[in-house]
């Protein structure tokens, strides 16, 4: 088994590949990169619509679904929720940390009757975050890039409130691990040259 193990080093953004890098030419500013994107994040939008297809149809059957989901294979069920959320990629980090917490819960008696509460509360907290997506009927912009975008632009990019991690590939390049849309909107704002601090993640 091997140890994960994390560096702080710089790198220059044009030298790290993410989620979004393929839509980035050099001259492009947030608009140009916006319209580059529609078409990916329709489909993504897509999958969300049966996400929330799938929610409501989850919220429904939960009486008779989830807590037997959750007493019979206990933490698994949660370890898939995590892995799916991770694949999607676009949830805040407190979804993950929550569904993180509820995998590694303990699969005694105390263990199964934490997650069916936590489950059943969770899914009541669910409700309030579908009913807007029901009722709006236009194209839903799955992220905001603008807050994003302004809040680099103003406040520049902070390490010590979360830094982006990377993984090394051949010829000194990275792959964008953790923070892909900070790096797309820091690319727009800087340009290929600029180096940045990254964490790199060698496992």
């Amino acid at each position: 088994m091997h140890n994960r193990c994390e560096s702080n080093i710089k790198v220059r953004l044009g030298d790290i590949a993410g989620n979004w890098s393929e839509f980035y030419e050099k001259g492009d500013n947030l608009n140009s990169f916006l319209k580059k994107i529609e078409i990916k994040e329709s489909v993504i939008s897509g999958i969300n619509l049966i996400y929330l297809t799938t929610s409501i149809i989850f919220l429904i059957l939960y009486t008779f679904l989830g807590v037997l989901l959750t007493i019979i294979f206990h933490n698994k069920f949660y370890g898939f929720l995590f892995s799916y959320a991770k694949k999607i990629n676009y949830y805040p980090s407190y979804v993950y940390e929550f569904l993180n917490f509820c995998y590694k819960r303990p699969s005694n008696f105390l263990g199964k009757f934490e997650l069916i509460l936590i489950s059943i509360i969770f899914s009541i907290l669910s409700i309030p975050l579908i009913i807007p997506l029901l009722i709006t009927s236009k194209y839903i912009r799955i992220y905001d890039w603008v807050s994003l975008y302004e809040s680099l632009l103003k406040k520049g990019y902070n390490t010590e409130i979360s830094t982006i991690k990377v993984k090394k590939l051949k010829h000194n390049k990275y792959y964008c691990l953790d923070g892909n849309h900070r790096h797309i909107i820091l690319l727009l704002i800087h340009g290929v040259k600029k180096k940045i601090d990254v964490i790199l993640v060698d496992s």
